[in-house]
């Protein structure tokens, strides 16, 4: 509460006025002060309520803001997709076609070794009846 001796030697030392501990100046400081008490009591009331709404303000931002970072999320992850998906597609198609370059070569190697074959055969086959032509005449 009030310090009524330091009030009365302020009072005292700065209007040159004396007071007494029981004058009704005092009552008028004490309604003062218990009007300003009450004004701050509104006022800390107030402010409590506005924090709390700053709060749950907050709180429906979060959830909006989360809201709105899980659809972009989302979002991207389906763009993602669908670019990895496309890139999966070209390089099966690169692939394939790789294949069919290396199918070709194998078969043509194939049938090159099968034409050598054949020519080796025909001219030996060629060579052993020129031999038994050659031992039957004789």
């Amino acid at each position: 509460m009030l310090d009524k001796k330091r009030l009365i030697a302020e009072v005292a030392a700065r209007n040159g006025i004396r007071v007494d501990p029981d004058d009704p100046a005092f009552a008028l400081v004490t309604l003062a002060q218990m009007a300003l008490e009450d004004t701050c009591r509104q006022l800390n009331d107030q402010l409590r309520a506005n924090i709390a709404e700053f709060e749950r303000s907050t709180q429906k931002v979060e959830t909006r803001a989360g809201k709105v970072l899980a659809e972009r999320v989302k979002e991207a992850a389906a763009v993602f997709a669908a670019e990895l998906q496309a890139s999966l597609e070209e390089t099966a198609r690169k692939n394939a076609a790789a294949e069919a370059q290396v199918e070709m070569k194998h078969h043509r190697s194939k049938v090159y070794w099968f034409a050598v074959i054949g020519v080796v055969a025909g001219i030996s086959l060629f060579m052993v009846g020129l031999w038994i032509g050659i031992q039957w005449n004789r």
